[in-house]
């Protein structure tokens, strides 16, 4: 990856695509957010910590965690679920398995859209927020009442002292 991930190779085949966006080429959205998050991985530091991440997620196996014995605590704040249909990289009955989790949660299902629905659709996006937000009222809960949902499931709480 450090080879591959060089800021000459980013800037090389950043140039490569400048000249095709200059003679009226454009690539899929997708691919633009792709080579977005890749080019980011030309800093040393971000790819550490990119794959820092990535290791404590997925193992040989697939992945290795899973926030659904967490989601409960959702049920106190409004969530809005975006996906895309057609996401090659989570699958979408990820977010249908996280809506029924979560009670009270929006789910929104964009067909035809892959894993980045802010670029593949971004007006239907952008609608999709904003009808949230206009029709949602904020969660105000105090940290006592927080505390209160995390003592009702002790693992979790552990888990989270445990972490810190």
């Amino acid at each position: 990856m450090p080879l591959v991930c060089t800021p000459l190779l980013r800037d090389l085949l950043n140039r490569t695509l400048s000249w095709f966006y200059a003679a009226g080429l454009r690539v899929a959205p997708a691919i633009e957010e792709m080579w977005r998050s890749y080019t980011s991985l030309a800093e040393a530091e971000t790819r550490r910590a990119f794959f820092r991440t990535l290791h404590s997620v997925i193992d040989l196996g697939g992945q290795a965690v899973s926030a659904t014995d967490r989601l409960y605590l959702t049920s106190h704040v409004p969530t809005l679920i975006l996906w895309g249909a057609d996401d090659p990289i989570i699958p979408v009955s990820h977010a249908q398995s996280a809506h029924e989790a979560m009670p009270g949660s929006r789910l929104q299902i964009f067909n035809g859209v892959g894993h980045y629905p802010h670029c593949e659709d971004p007006e239907r996006f952008v609608q999709a927020v904003v009808d949230f937000m206009t029709s949602t009222q904020p969660a105000s809960l105090s940290s006592i009442r927080w505390r209160e949902l995390l003592r009702e499931h002790p693992h979790a709480l552990a888990e989270i002292t445990n972490a810190a």
